[in-house]
């Protein structure tokens, strides 16, 4: 849910959670992760590891920070778990922390945090986890605190996220430092900057998390005192997106990291917080490991010891935050439950509304006007392809008459004149019709009659198909394969006005199969809605709570379709947004500037470098014709409809 739609559902959405993430189900998934974590005690052992060649020999770097974080999470499970509550996991952490002492006190690990200033905060944080739970001795401190007066720890560069973790560590351990105030290293972070989530990596999504770990304490404090109202509604939407985004793509290890998040935001995102929980749950392993996203190279000649180490290495880091979340939510959870309801309203509905009306929308059809005129300046009227004729007068059509700025509508006769002459003097001119698209033959035909441009073999060709359709209807073929037919066939005088079909095939599918749709479901249910909204005419009431569930999926597929780089998909959900009733949102806004972000100088659409390599090698394909111009009749549409508050392309003619 994102915030700025939050109001009201408090009471409702905690159900949810209660139903997906009851205590029992939690500890289960608790006591499975740190039994796994238990058995594999040797695999965080840096000393068995193979060591870096040359002569720097010592314990391996990847399982010292395996350690660190072995490290750390026990230390936060006995940090939230009550004094004197008796838990199954509770030995088992105990198990982890005496592994972990162990390594710790061996001189020849212990000694390098003075000699590797450079891994200040790998030996620091291990450190302060340990004296957290009362184990490592307080005179070691000394130790931590004169490597850090060196100053090199502060003086070498790094990121702004990693610079807030360190003061977070520094002020776990009670050291003295002259870090900035959490505010100040706040706002140079990737979480506070809130850039494009087209754009963002798998490695952006965990500066977020632990950006939310830090200034929280990881739960144990409330954000407030950082965050303005403004700022936390942007975090709990960004996470809430990222959360659906990474569902999809069963990235377990940063769903694992976003619920955290949610957690320490005292947040409730719903629908897609219960849905990630349960996905998140169900992927656990028997052996109580949970699936990693990351796949160590594999070799048919690895032994038995070599697979289980690649086993470990794939799923360790998961496996950890997943115990992280499930004890975090159990027992963190209960602050943001009692958190005022009116304090989290007035902090959520503090959000502004994105407009839907992008302001450079006349610009980019200027420039797609100049280019699809330079295009259309060389169509061979004995050879060129009529679809690609077709789109063109469509999309001269859109910039012309889709924008308040008296472009007249020069450059859609222009073509439209080419269009008469082909369809006059080619043989066989009914094929080529068959051949395009229903949607752009019904569009062109009524662009071309509101010029006084009407071409008879079109008009018969239509009139044919008209014939077809009603012979359908009365065979009883299903109305949502026709409906786009029958609408415009409607508006070009041929056929009566379709009832537009229900949506109950679309609430026939489950939440979860709709959360992760492949692509072909996703062209389904966009399909659908176009037919059961008649293209936005009628669109779902705000009090249809499937409606709401409908918005939460586009929106996580529109993130989706954005990093893919798929365009066209993202057009078509963008105008599903809009025929559903999603008049102002931040989604919309993110899809608007990606789409008006694509235009290149000449003012064509898409950086499609690499699809241009695949397009040269086909035989007689223009890459203008055959990749470019149906890309950009797809963004002009998609662009035009979200700018107008009145009636959508087909309203045209």
């Amino acid at each position: 849910m994102h915030p700025e739609n939050s109001e009201g559902a408090l009471e409702r959405l905690e159900l949810s959670f209660s139903a997906v993430c009851d205590a029992a189900r939690l500890e289960r998934a608790t006591y499975a992760a740190f039994q796994w974590l238990a058995r594999n005690l040797p695999s965080f052992n840096p000393f068995v590891a193979p060591k870096p060649s040359g002569p720097s020999k010592g314990p391996n770097i990847i399982r010292s920070k395996a350690l660190l974080e072995l490290s750390c999470i026990s230390m936060y499970y006995k940090r939230a778990i009550p004094e004197g509550i008796v838990l199954a996991s509770n030995s088992l952490v105990e198990t982890c922390l005496e592994y972990a002492t162990e390594i710790w006190a061996r001189p020849d690990f212990q000694d390098l945090a003075v000699r590797q200033p450079s891994l200040f905060r790998l030996y620091a944080t291990i450190y302060v986890a340990l004296r957290q739970c009362n184990i490592a001795e307080d005179a070691f401190a000394q130790v931590i605190q004169g490597v850090y007066d060196q100053g090199y720890v502060t003086a070498i560069e790094d990121i702004p996220f990693r610079v807030l973790e360190l003061r977070y560590i520094l002020d776990l351990g009670g050291f003295s430092h002259d870090l900035p105030t959490y505010r100040e290293l706040f706002e140079p972070t990737l979480l506070a900057k809130v850039p494009s989530l087209a754009y963002l990596t798998d490695e952006d999504a965990y500066s977020v998390t632990h950006t939310i770990f830090y200034l929280t304490d990881f739960g144990h404090q409330s954000i407030k005192d950082v965050l303005t109202d403004h700022e936390y509604a942007r975090a709990c939407s960004t996470v809430t997106q990222l959360l659906g985004h990474y569902v999809r793509r069963r990235h377990w290890d940063l769903v694992a990291e976003l619920l955290m998040s949610c957690t320490c935001l005292r947040w409730f995102p719903s629908p897609i917080g219960p849905l990630a929980w349960n996905f998140l749950l169900e992927a656990q392993m028997p052996d109580g490991s949970v699936p990693g996203p990351f796949s160590p190279e594999k070799s048919e000649m690895d032994t038995e010891d070599k697979r289980q180490q690649r086993y470990f290495e794939q799923n360790y880091h998961t496996t950890l935050v997943t115990a992280l979340a499930c004890f975090s939510e159990e027992f963190l959870s209960a602050a943001r439950i009692n958190e005022k309801e009116e304090h989290l309203r007035s902090r959520t509905n503090s959000a502004k509304k994105s407009s839907t009306r992008p302001n450079s929308w006349p610009s980019v059809a200027r420039k797609s006007l100049a280019w699809l005129k330079e295009l259309g300046s060389n169509i061979d009227i004995d050879r060129a392809p009529l679809s690609a004729t077709l789109e063109i007068l469509v999309a001269s059509w859109i910039c012309e008459r889709g924008t308040n700025e008296n472009l007249g509508i020069a450059a859609t006769k222009d073509i439209a004149s080419k269009i008469m002459q082909m369809a006059a003097t080619r043989r066989g001119i009914t094929s080529e019709f068959i051949k395009c698209d229903a949607v752009l033959i019904f569009s062109s035909c009524g662009i071309l009659r509101a010029i006084d441009a009407k071409v008879p073999e079109l008009e018969d060709f239509i009139a044919t198909i008209s014939t077809s359709i009603r012979e359908a209807d009365s065979i009883g073929v299903e109305p949502t394969e026709l409906f786009a037919a029958q609408y415009l066939l409607n508006r070009l005088g041929y056929h009566a006005k379709p009832v537009p079909p229900t949506t109950s095939r679309l609430r026939s599918l489950s939440i979860p199969d709709l959360w992760m749709a492949d692509n072909k479901l996703i062209r389904v249910v966009c399909l659908e809605i176009s037919a059961a909204t008649s293209y936005g005419e009628k669109p779902l009431t705000a009090e249809d709570p499937f409606g709401e569930q409908l918005r939460h999926v586009l929106s996580a597929w529109l993130v989706d379709s954005l990093r893919l780089y798929d365009l066209e998909t993202c057009c078509i959900l963008l105008r599903s947004m809009k025929y559903i009733g999603i008049e102002d949102s931040s989604d919309i806004a993110l899809g608007i500037d990606f789409l008006t972000a694509q235009q290149k100088p000449n003012g064509r659409i898409g950086y499609l470098g690499p699809e241009e390599q695949a397009v040269r090698s086909q035989v007689d394909v223009n890459e203008n014709t055959g990749l470019y111009l149906p890309i950009m009749l797809t963004v002009l549409w998609a662009l035009f409809e979200l700018s107008t508050s009145e009636g959508g392309l087909f309203s045209t003619f």
